[in-house]
């Protein structure tokens, strides 16, 4: 049985066993304790919104009419339709109220996989670099756009929610009063990490299909891919990916080995072209 509908199972015997002996006034106010076995998140679509609405973004709601009106608030600031800007995931989670997904500094040392809301709400609430910084230029406008693919295949989204949160655990430690980080600190510790997340080797890019690489490079931008910061992270990513299909290459038979010399071409082609 699935963990999640395990305990969800469980609570709901415990609820009735203790309804089953409590008086009607106790067996409410037990039913009240949980709302929902639905948390729903909701995610910016648009730019616009990824600025505007991060006190939105930054919490869960136990009712489909709270995730409405926490979108129609976004959309009010925004001055746009609520479906054109933001969209709402739901998963199945006890949920005994809308909060914030990061209420505390304690809340932040372990991140959310899958969410965007630890950049604003953890990082850049202990040190606030604003706009321009890592957490919310970089951080939470790549995490963001990740989120928002629609092409990757179940390869390419797991890699990608490995990657969102190895970057998110890399930056626990700037999360924490007494951190002493400065804005400089938190750029280059989180873009030293990035060939790290991109290439561990449960989750590797340097395994993914060729659509999933291109989808990749398509959400970052060739402004972006460009930059120095940038053209550092590529050539430490295919060192890493040469030495990573080399390792598995050693010893394997038929078809794949051939499918492994062919990722070691691309990846060897990609080397030339960064380093001309």
């Amino acid at each position: 049985m699935n963990i999640a509908r395990f305990v969800i199972a469980s609570s709901a015997l415990s609820l009735s066993a203790a309804a089953c002996g409590a008086s009607p006034d106790d067996a409410a106010a037990t039913s009240e304790a949980i709302v929902s076995y639905e948390k729903t998140f909701l995610v910016s679509t648009d730019e616009r919104a990824r600025v505007a609405c991060r006190a939105e973004i930054d919490a869960y709601y136990c009712t489909a009419a709270d995730a409405i009106a926490a979108e129609q608030r976004c959309a009010a600031r925004v001055g746009a339709r609520a479906a054109s800007i933001v969209r709402g995931e739901r998963v199945t989670e006890a949920c005994a109220g809308d909060a914030p997904i990061y209420p505390s500094a304690a809340t932040c040392l372990a991140p959310r996989p899958r969410s965007c809301a630890f950049y604003a709400a953890c990082v850049d609430r202990e040190t606030p670099c604003g706009e321009s910084g890592y957490a919310l230029g970089y951080g939470e406008r790549y995490c963001t756009a990740f989120k928002n693919v629609t092409t990757f295949t179940p390869k390419g989204a797991a890699w990608r929610d490995s990657v969102m949160l190895c970057l998110q655990e890399e930056l626990v430690p700037f999360t924490q009063p007494g951190s002493a980080a400065t804005c400089d600190t938190i750029l280059e510790t989180a873009f030293d990490s990035h060939p790290r997340c991109y290439t561990k080797p449960e989750h590797s890019i340097c395994f993914l299909p060729p659509s999933d690489i291109f989808a990749i490079v398509s959400t970052i931008g060739g402004t972006e891919l460009l930059t120095a910061r940038s053209r550092k992270q590529i050539l430490t990513t295919i060192t890493t990916c040469i030495g990573q299909i080399g390792g598995r290459l050693f010893g394997a038979f038929g078809g794949e080995a051939d499918a492994l010399r062919e990722q070691d071409a691309v990846w060897r082609e990609l080397e030339r072209t960064w380093r001309e």
